[in-house]
């Protein structure tokens, strides 16, 4: 009658876990409501995203070759007064006369064009710029998606009457939502008869099926 007894607390405890594991994983996934996002081809999970504009300021001149004529008029002939000072037109025909002109970049800045010009033509260009160009910088902060994971081991039990009751290897296996499988067998130390020292080695194989507890208080 105690063996009847035994059994059968001991098939009631299965029931029940087994009603526990079968309410548990019937329970509804909730909505994923994370932000996902890939960087070179690998998917992260996407914390926090943050664009800034900054302007760098840029102070450049650039020279520029003597420009050379692209299209000549033809001669044009004009009347010259008698009385002309010669030697001021000569002069003035080669005294070097430097220009200056500004010219705006959009909504970036300027640039001054400085022109030499003697004898008709421009001998010398240079360009002085003063910009502020705008620079957007991105920053993203990322965490690397969950991933099942394998782990392998061993364990041992022990008690006051045979030392070492049992001995297994086991295998646990962690999917992405953070439940953990496992499995294991081994051999325990059975009595053979009740009352008698007697015992044996009796293989096993268990079962198991955990879930994360947060320990922490959703906001």
């Amino acid at each position: 009658m105690s063996t009847i007894f035994r059994n059968l607390k001991v098939i009631i405890i299965a029931l029940l876990i087994g009603v526990i594991v079968f309410m548990r994983s019937c329970q509804p996934t909730p909505p994923d409501m994370k932000e996902y996002i890939k960087i070179g081809g690998t998917e992260y999970e996407l914390l926090s995203k943050n664009i800034d504009t900054v302007y760098e300021k840029v102070y450049d001149t650039t020279i520029i070759y003597k420009p050379k004529w692209r299209i000549k008029k033809e001669t044009e002939f004009i009347d010259v007064p008698v009385n002309v000072d010669t030697l001021a037109i000569l002069r003035d025909y080669y005294t070097k006369y430097s220009y200056r002109d500004t010219v705006l970049v959009d909504k970036y800045g300027t640039g001054i064009i400085k022109d030499d010009v003697t004898q008709n033509e421009i001998v010398s260009r240079q360009i002085e710029w003063d910009l502020d160009i705008p620079i957007v910088k991105e920053t993203i902060t990322v965490k690397e998606l969950p991933k099942n994971q394998l782990y392998i081991g061993a364990g041992m039990g022990l008690d006051k009457v045979n030392f070492i009751n049992n001995v297994n290897v086991g295998l646990l296996f962690k999917t992405k939502k953070d439940k953990i499988y496992g499995l294991n067998a081994g051999l325990t130390n059975s009595t053979i008869n009740l009352g008698s020292p007697q015992t044996e080695l009796t293989p096993y194989v268990g079962l198991s099926l955990y879930w994360k507890i947060s320990l922490t208080r959703k906001k």
